[in-house]
């Protein structure tokens, strides 16, 4: 404590944002410690809004050890309208290249400190759980983050977010009532004890449902609630909520293909025995997993298989088809299915082929793109017509 409090009040060579960073951190850590500085703290204070997202996180948590509540308000306050948030999560992110590589900064560390924040002065936030989703959620394969460093600060946060929010063991009776009638009713002990029900839709009243859930016991209930049906009419307009996606039909006429032309034309129309190549665009303003992606056929199309034919393995490969990031995909008769373990922030295009086989006009349901484990982050395109017509 001795080294570091010398080293923070020795004289700079040169202010620097860097070297700004640098002092925040070791003042977050003399705080951590036991050693707050409210009047060192106030220095940064008055150009916190040079720092950086994670500096801003430890210069606020230096100022609420402090009793510096008003400062450390203000600092947070301006965080929050720095998150990223979506349906189910919120993170701190911020692209600050190589320059901040020596403080060993990352979005996981950045979130991880504000969860810890969080935690220590307002256990109520509403911001809170989202912040421990994402973190949790942010490991990657075998359960654990980047680096050692994150995996440090990820397991602190996390820890500090189970004793803040559920300090006693659940012991409880879970009711579940639909305007006053029992759906559920069960004794639920300790963390890993669950139980579900499902209420058909007729059940439901048709103007206005009141749902009441409630606990007798001690602990934290978590619950989710999921209404699944299936609309009159298809959606007329397309639907973004945390992936942005559109759909276009090209007609490829066959005799065209012979003849070297690669370029087909964008139409809602084929007429029978046309290719149609079909292209997604899915576009992620942040990194998304385990995404899956689906593209429902009208039913006068048929997607090509390309381990089954020999023309369609060349049609593909003259129309020189592209794919985004992919591990895995579904060619069924109904529709084509992409999956990718990651897909970070940017656009992708996802193209496969399919050929006009039943004369007609057809409903093409929206294409859809989710995460599979959080389907409340998803986007969708329309519903559109598509007619195949004889030659």
């Amino acid at each position: 404590k001795r080294w570091l409090a010398a080293y923070l009040r020795a004289e700079s060579p040169r202010a620097t944002e860097l070297a700004d960073a640098d002092r925040v951190f070791v003042m977050y850590a003399l705080a951590r410690s036991g050693l707050p500085d409210k009047s060192y703290a106030g220095t940064f204070l008055e150009r916190h809004q040079k720092l950086p997202s994670i500096s801003k996180v430890e210069l606020a948590h230096t100022l609420l050890l402090a009793q510096d509540k008003i400062g450390a308000a203000t600092v947070v306050n301006d965080l929050l309208n720095r998150l990223r948030v979506t349906a189910d999560e919120a993170h701190l992110t911020e692209n600050l290249g190589d320059a901040y590589q020596s403080l060993m900064t990352s979005d996981v560390r950045a979130t991880a400190e504000l969860v810890l924040l969080l935690s220590a002065s307002d256990k109520q936030h509403p911001m809170l759980p989202r912040l421990a989703r994402w973190l949790s959620n942010a490991r990657e394969t075998h359960g654990h983050w980047g680096s050692t460093q994150q995996n440090a600060w990820g397991l602190m946060a996390l820890s500090a977010y189970l004793e803040a929010s559920e300090s006693t063991l659940p012991t409880f009776t879970a009711l579940a009532q639909i305007d006053g009638d029992r759906v559920l009713s069960a004794a639920l002990e300790g963390r890993t004890a669950n139980a579900q029900t499902f209420v058909a839709m007729s059940r439901l009243p048709q103007a206005g449902t009141r749902i009441e859930l409630s606990r007798k016991g001690q602990g934290r209930m978590h619950y989710t609630l999921r209404l699944s049906y299936a609309k009159q009419q298809l959606p007329a307009t397309p639907l973004e909520q945390g992936f942005f996606v559109s759909r276009e039909y090209e007609r490829v006429e066959p005799a065209a293909l012979a003849r070297g032309e690669r370029k087909g034309a964008p139409s809602q129309r084929a007429a029978l025995g046309d290719y149609v190549r079909v292209t997604l665009r899915v576009a992620v303003p942040a990194t998304r997993r385990f995404v899956v992606i689906e593209d429902a056929l009208p039913a006068g199309l048929e997607p090509m298989s390309f381990g089954l034919s020999t023309e369609s393995h060349a049609a593909a490969s003259a129309l020189g088809l592209q794919m985004g990031p992919l591990d895995h995909t579904e060619i069924r008769d109904g529709k084509v299915v992409f999956a990718a373990t990651q897909l970070e922030p940017g656009i992708y295009r996802y193209t496969y082929l399919a050929r006009a086989m039943t004369v007609g006009s057809f409903v093409a349901p929206p294409s859809r793109a989710e995460e599979m484990y959080h389907p409340e982050t998803f986007g969708r395109t329309a519903a559109a017509q598509f007619e195949v017509v004889t030659r």
